[in-house]
């Protein structure tokens, strides 16, 4: 199963480009907008009550503050690019308030060509970014059909708050317990409710959100491995260790280095303390 990062700053500008291959990533949410295209073989994708199959040629454009999940059933190479509403700020405010009907679009062979360039690095300056993310949205505007934000059911608005609640909680104390007192409702209900909206428990979605913050730090700072631990909401090295390696497959420290980001001491002794965590010989 691939590993994506579904934690992604919304800072002014953000821009991120992601590849990878058979991707299989539960209901969540964020608040940027996010454009994926399959490059080869085939991918199930579900925004809110729509479902469909992606496949080359096609790209799927994802409105923030939509859920959303990715599944591959059998095989696929993918490209996401994941952008704050800043990058394209008069589109932005031009369908405020509204979503697409369908996610779901057929662009021009150009127009596919150059989303599939857009490469994550210096080799794409901000203005070229915006120019092809504006032409992309320039016509997946063309063909969409908008409705306006309709009012969610009382499920939906619960979903959504606890969504938030663990978005402003998952860096320090975040249990099911704690958001059920703070919503006055009882922990069984919200639990099962949980589960049902979003395919996987609160303890796991914040523990996802943990991990997915951490990739992103080891990528973009160098801020030692027990210091993203402590950020991240974890209470012992150990414990984030285990849990990044269960859900990625790789140590902090190996996956920083496959990151592309040269390892310092502190990143060196961070690795042997690692691998001496997961051995079980500290």
């Amino acid at each position: 199963m691939a590993f994506v990062e579904m934690f992604h700053k919304t800072a002014q500008e953000y821009f991120t480009v992601e590849t990878g291959e058979d991707i299989t990533f539960p209901a969540h949410i964020h608040y940027c907008y996010e454009i994926i295209a399959v490059t080869k073989g085939e991918m199930n994708v579900a925004v809110g009550e729509e479902s469909f199959l992606l496949t080359p040629g096609f790209l799927a454009v994802i409105f923030p503050g939509q859920v959303h999940s990715m599944t591959t059933e059998k095989s696929s190479s993918y490209r996401l690019c994941i952008f704050s509403p800043d990058v394209v700020g008069r589109y932005s405010s031009a369908v405020r308030g509204s979503y697409p009907e369908s996610c779901l679009f057929k662009p021009s062979d150009e127009i596919y060509g150059l989303f599939c360039k857009l490469r994550q690095g210096k080799n794409n300056d901000i203005y070229t970014v915006k120019g092809i993310l504006y032409l992309i949205l320039s016509e997946f505007a063309e063909n969409a059909e908008m409705r306006p934000l309709k009012s969610k059911g009382p499920s939906e608005q619960l979903i959504y708050r606890m969504l938030g609640y663990i978005q402003n909680n998952y860096t320090g104390e975040c249990t099911l317990n704690a958001a059920a007192k703070e919503f006055k409702y009882d922990y069984t209900y919200l639990s099962k409710l949980f589960k049902s909206g979003i395919g996987m428990s609160f303890a796991d979605y914040v523990g996802m959100m943990r991990i997915s913050e951490a990739c992103y730090l080891l990528e973009s700072t160098a801020d030692t491995v027990l210091e993203i631990s402590n950020k991240c909401g974890f209470n012992s090295l150990r414990t984030f260790n285990r849990a990044f390696f269960a859900r990625t497959g790789s140590t902090p420290a190996k996956y920083r280095s496959l990151k592309g980001r040269k390892p310092d001491k502190s990143a060196e002794d961070s690795r042997i303390r690692d691998e001496l965590i997961l051995n079980k010989q500290i």
